[in-house]
């Protein structure tokens, strides 16, 4: 799990985002979305620590890029999860699994 809260702290103390990065060992796209989240949450740099409230919502934001929607291979999978088992209960061969998926 990333830590937010460090990438709040270099980034309200006025650090960039590729230094951000290269310290938390985050991707740089990564380090811009926590930016971007706080951004909207009306933070800027130099202001103060963060009410609880907003780092929530910065935390519920960060949980998937472009928020809670799944992307389109996933939603396949969702759509066809009667042919995905897991586990000694699975009837269904990994093969032939992948052959009725695709």
């Amino acid at each position: 799990m990333m830590d937010i809260e460090q990438v709040m702290r270099q980034w309200l103390a006025g650090e960039s985002i590729r230094a951000i990065a290269r310290s938390t060992g985050l991707a740089r796209n990564t380090v811009k979305r926590v930016v971007r989240l706080a951004r909207e949450g009306g933070i800027k740099p130099g202001d103060g620590w963060p009410e609880e409230p907003k780092l929530r919502a910065i935390r519920g934001g960060i949980g998937r890029p472009g928020g809670p929607e799944c992307g389109e291979a996933e939603q396949i999978l969702l759509d066809r999860k009667d042919f995905l088992c897991f586990g000694a209960n699975c009837r269904v061969p990994g093969a032939s699994a992948h052959r009725r998926l695709t």
